[in-house]
């Protein structure tokens, strides 16, 4: 008797499972348009002062020369609507040696939101000082274009 109830009990068991699978199936109709995100744009010293195409959802990557160990940060002056700081990165810092205090490169990581477009502009200073100028300053136009669909 026990083996027979155990075997009733894993026939139903097995169709419940079944029956669950077969309703967690997707539909079979495909969407309409595909969305492709682009990799990171990525921008240098060597894009100061020009336009760069870029799509909505893409990440801007911005690497420029510095050095934290003087005090000296990229900090973002004027940035067009369409841009936001993605995921509230901090900069990444990567020396050109392993010695302390050695200089290197900053990279400042930006997420396209929409199109649009505008001015993102950076100034290098130490943010402590107040109506000292900028040591260096760095500009990009961004033109953000609808995203292409497939």
């Amino acid at each position: 008797m026990r083996i027979t109830l155990s075997k009733a009990l894993l026939a139903v068991l097995f169709a419940v499972l079944i029956a669950a699978t077969s309703a967690c199936k997707s539909s079979t109709t495909k969407p309409d348009k595909k969305i492709i995100i682009p990799p990171p744009a990525k921008i240098t010293q060597a894009d100061n002062g020009r336009r760069v195409s870029v799509l909505p959802g893409q990440r801007v990557e911005i690497t420029l020369p510095g050095n934290p160990s003087t005090g000296y940060q990229w900090v973002l002056t004027d940035k067009p609507a369409d841009l936001e700081l993605a995921e509230a990165r901090e900069p990444q810092f990567k020396p050109d040696t392993k010695k302390v205090g050695a200089p290197g490169t900053i990279t400042l990581t930006y997420r396209i939101t929409r199109p649009g477009g505008g001015t993102l502009r950076l100034a290098y200073r130490r943010p402590w000082e107040k109506g000292v100028r900028s040591a260096k300053t760095f500009a990009v136009t961004l033109v953000v274009s609808p995203t292409k669909t497939y």
